[in-house]
């Protein structure tokens, strides 16, 4: 998809460790705020409302189990992971898209409800909330006094994830 090549846009390439041949990237902020000016984000955000998507083919999935009442037809499992795929790449992007860009950060603050929404569905939201949250002393502030007891349900529900770690992290590593 395109979302692969614009997400390597938002990077720059700083080092290669030559211990594990591991590329280090930072932010590319020029094409962070020309994606923003051309309102990436907005079209990001209308990606992420697949998400919905995703719910009904669980319903579907779970009815075709016996698990819901009635049976769906409809249910694709090729269009299920595709649409994650997407989601997954869209959540990728958004993370370079914000990463360490302030005013990024704060734009998609505004849908933090959105990406919080969607913890636990495996496309990648947690991160996004990382990159929204990463070294911005202001929005951490803003993170509601819900957040963390809702972390510790989802660490309930699906064991110590290390994306739950990092969304923990990232409320104490600021400055």
């Amino acid at each position: 998809t395109c979302a692969l090549p614009i997400s390597a846009a938002c990077r720059l390439e700083v080092a290669t460790l030559p211990v594990c041949s591991t590329v280090v990237h930072t932010a590319n902020v020029e094409v962070q705020i020309m994606l923003r000016s051309l309102g990436l984000f907005d079209v990001c955000m209308d990606a992420m409302a697949l998400s919905a998507e995703l719910d009904n083919e669980d319903d579907a999935e779970d009815e075709e189990t016996g698990e819901g009442e009635g049976g769906d037809d409809d249910f694709n499992p090729e269009e299920s992971r595709n649409t994650r795929e997407i989601l997954q790449l869209t959540s990728s992007l958004l993370c370079w898209f914000v990463h360490h860009n302030p005013v990024n950060q704060a734009l998609a603050h505004a849908e933090f409800p959105t990406f919080l929404e969607e913890i636990g569905a495996d496309i990648g939201t947690s991160q996004v909330i990382v990159e929204i949250l990463r070294d911005n002393d202001a929005l951490v502030k803003c993170v509601p006094s819900s957040f963390i007891p809702m972390i510790f349900r989802r660490i309930g529900l699906d064991g110590c994830l290390p994306e739950y770690v990092r969304l923990l992290n990232v409320l104490v590593q600021v400055g």
